[in-house]
């Protein structure tokens, strides 16, 4: 939908491990968030956008906006 490629990171606790990274960089373990997340991600897998369909719903969105603006005053 975005038209930009997805890449999903092995792993779980994804808001532990964030917390942790933010730790090591509070604690000056690491010297910026960027270096810790780049020496730890593992990409599990990665999904390419699909040109077509963010054509698709590119379009839809663009319909729905003018009809949310050509009800505003009702609402």
């Amino acid at each position: 939908v975005l038209g930009i490629k997805i890449q999903i990171p092995e792993g779980e606790e994804f808001g532990a491990r964030g917390a942790a990274y933010l730790a090591s960089v509070s604690i000056n373990r690491c010297c910026n968030l960027f270096d810790v997340v780049k020496k730890n991600n593992k990409i599990k897998k990665t999904f390419y956008p699909n040109i077509k369909n963010k054509k698709y719903y590119f379009d839809k969105f663009n319909k729905y906006i003018k009809l949310r603006k050509s009800l505003s005053n009702i609402w």
